[in-house]
């Protein structure tokens, strides 16, 4: 095993004099940067490398911790790694700072950078995919140049954001970029005066044959703007953007191929996601927690025959991809804008809308979830007995919550009246998450079978549970197989 820890205080004078302790870990080639303070890298160079770059061709990963300010001037230049997430402190990548990194092939930029530099990922051979957040303001002339492997270069364009000459030169498989938000971006004033001599540097066929999605706001007068006009107009379409702000409404089923959607993860609890388009569950686990929706069971916690708690059972979701029209649970590490994006992913009238998910049955009531694309308010949630996560709670519409679009609510139907009362007193008004796996979840285990007959239930010990785990009412037991301290208990008519 390999480790090298260093220490390295920087002092720097200016209107602000800032004192910060770095240091990092490499260990079976996983590179790790963090410290104390407002950390800012130094910028290097031929003659002033850092201590890791004797061995830079076997780092595989680099884990940039929060605090980290600036990723300096070639700090990771021609190291060998596969991943990177650039974490919500960094405001800037400097120049060179990823170039020649040849096995780089997936990078989650945060929404916190704000400058790219000159060259940044230049030769990044194995790159496929590049979308900058809002937080960008400028990218360096050639940053992507030479990413034989990119297809797809996205950004969320604002008011501000500049692109240098030539960031995506010598990349001969682009085949589609996409700008999402309300404006398409200006070239980088620093570098350039005069816009007709700003370019892409992608070459004259691959303008013909790539697709370009722009803004709706911006869609009319794209073919006056260089280099925007240079695409082929067949190719040329409007980019979809959903939030938390807009309902969507898509009367005429256009084709949107290009979508993005916007959250802002104000906490860190649980959220009900239900997106239009899949996501790839293994790009997002270093940041999200994805789960499904297993089962939802009720629970006579003081065995007095009348049920007291409600759960719903999730199950987390290591792998593979969601399924678009379905509802999920989201849960962020830490707080702050993610922007959900697909290529290519149609979306028609007929999948943007409600539609149908799961249904889950309890001793009493059935839950059916529906998928929400509009905002709801808390009077029609209360109105018709919807229920909605609000801050981590599955909880009873309550008149006041207003429930946000790209998220699924909850409907009930009471079909076994033996455990529910005339006032209401049994219909859950909020419904605890629990999450399978998470904690010891009482997985009962070495069963042995024990036939009796309901007249002869022990009434000692009341406690008998469905093999769904939901505790039972001895009273009232339909014939069927259920556990018993440890047992399996088959009851028979």
């Amino acid at each position: 095993m390999k480790k090298i820890l260093l220490y390295i205080s920087f002092l720097f004078f200016g209107l602000n004099a800032i004192h910060a302790d770095i240091k990092y870990t490499l260990e079976d080639g996983v590179l790790t940067i963090e410290g104390t303070g407002d950390m800012t890298m130094p910028n290097y160079s031929d003659d002033n490398r850092p201590g890791w770059y004797n061995e830079r061709y076997d780092i595989w990963e680099v884990i940039i911790k929060d605090g980290v300010k600036n990723i300096g001037d070639a700090a990771f230049e021609d190291c060998g790694l596969f991943y990177l997430t650039i974490p919500n402190s960094v405001t800037r990548i400097g120049t060179k700072a990823f170039a020649g990194c040849l096995s780089l092939f997936s990078i989650r930029i945060s929404n916190s950078v704000e400058s790219i530099g000159d060259s940044a990922f230049y030769n990044c051979a194995s790159i496929s995919t590049v979308f900058l957040p809002e937080s960008v303001k400028s990218v360096g002339s050639k940053a992507f140049k030479g990413c034989g492997e990119l297809v797809e270069f996205s950004a969320y364009a604002n008011e501000d954001l500049q692109l240098g000459s030539g960031i995506l030169e010598d990349c001969p498989l682009m085949g589609a970029i996409s700008f999402y938000g309300k404006n398409l971006p200006s070239p980088l004033s620093a570098e350039l005066s005069n816009s007709e001599d700003w370019n892409l540097g992608l070459n004259d066929n691959i303008m013909q044959t790539c697709e370009l999605a722009i803004p709706e706001e911006v869609y009319d007068k794209y073919e006056s703007i260089v280099p925007w006009n240079k695409f082929a107009k067949e190719n040329v379409q409007k980019s979809l953007n959903l939030n938390d702000d807009e309902e969507y409404v898509n009367p005429e089923g256009t084709h949107y191929g290009f979508t993005c959607y916007v959250r802002d993860f104000e906490n860190t609890e649980w959220q009900a996601l239900f997106l239009p388009f899949p996501l790839t569950v293994e790009d997002w686990s270093n940041d999200l927690d994805f789960a499904y929706i297993n089962d939802i069971r009720q629970l006579d916690t003081d065995d007095d025959g009348d049920i007291d708690e409600t759960w719903m059972d999730i199950i987390p979701i290591k792998e593979g991809c969601t399924y678009s029209g379905w509802p999920y649970l989201v849960r962020a590490k830490n707080t702050g804008k993610r922007f959900f994006h697909a290529w290519d992913y149609v979306l028609s009238s007929d999948e943007i809308g409600a539609s149908e998910g799961p249904r889950c049955s309890t001793t009493s009531t059935e839950y059916t979830f529906i998928g929400n694309y509009k905002i709801m308010s808390g009077q029609e949630m209360a109105d018709k007995n919807y229920y909605g996560i609000f801050n981590g709670e599955l909880t009873l519409g309550d008149g006041e919550s207003i429930l946000k679009p790209c998220r699924w609510y909850m409907t009930y139907h009471v079909y076994d009246y033996t455990y529910y009362k005339e006032d209401g007193a049994n219909s859950a008004k909020a419904i605890k998450i629990h999450v399978i796996g998470e904690e010891n979840d009482g997985m009962t285990t070495g069963i042995e079978e024990l036939r009796i007959t309901n007249s002869k239930l022990p009434v000692e010990d009341s406690s008998i549970y469905d093999l769904n785990g939901r505790k039972m009412n001895e009273k009232s037991l339909k014939p069927g197989l259920y556990i018993k301290n440890g047992k399996k208990v088959v009851i028979n008519r």
